[in-house]
């Protein structure tokens, strides 16, 4: 029997200095992209250009 891998958490940091963390890139995308349009309107990046961004 195989053990699928650990969900590695991925994370960012706005400039702004609030943190977005979630277990997979497509929650990060979700999240970070609703952080954007709340507290940064007219700044929008692709889901590629934000997880080029992550860690």
């Amino acid at each position: 029997m195989s053990e699928q891998p650990a969900a590695r958490t991925r994370y960012l940091r706005c400039p702004c200095g609030e943190s977005i963390e979630a277990d997979n890139e497509d929650t990060l995308v979700e999240l970070t992209q609703a952080h954007l349009k709340a507290n940064h309107p007219g700044h929008e990046y692709t889901r590629d250009q934000i997880l080029f961004m992550a860690t």
